[in-house]
């Protein structure tokens, strides 16, 4: 997956097309192929659906596992410098006034 920055370098520096005929096909081959990714995304995001309600049923909370999985998953990809700078930034802002009456307003 590109990030954003890396998606604007490859569009602005995409070949010129030679022809409006060329063009066309083009789009028309890009269109077909992200419509099918589409398609298989929809039907995906069906069977998600469907399996999450097979174990809602089951009597798994199921949005909290999945939120920690993607929370264990996130910090697989973490650095440790990352981490630190982290647990620092957490560790003042439970020690911060300013932080504790900031969020007194808003919970």
């Amino acid at each position: 997956m590109t990030d954003y920055k890396e998606r604007e370098d490859l569009e602005n520096n995409a070949a010129p097309m030679d022809s409006n005929l060329e063009t066309k096909g083009i789009i028309n081959e890009f269109i077909s192929k992200f419509s099918d990714l589409e398609l298989e995304k929809k039907d995906i995001n069906l069977r998600i659906k469907d399996l999450k309600q097979d174990f809602i049923e089951e009597g798994i909370p199921v949005n909290l596992v999945i939120s920690i999985y993607k929370e264990v998953k996130k910090e697989k990809v973490v650095t440790d410098s990352e981490r630190y700078e982290r647990a620092a930034i957490k560790e003042w802002m439970h020690d911060s006034k300013e932080v504790d009456d900031a969020l007194s307003k808003l919970v």
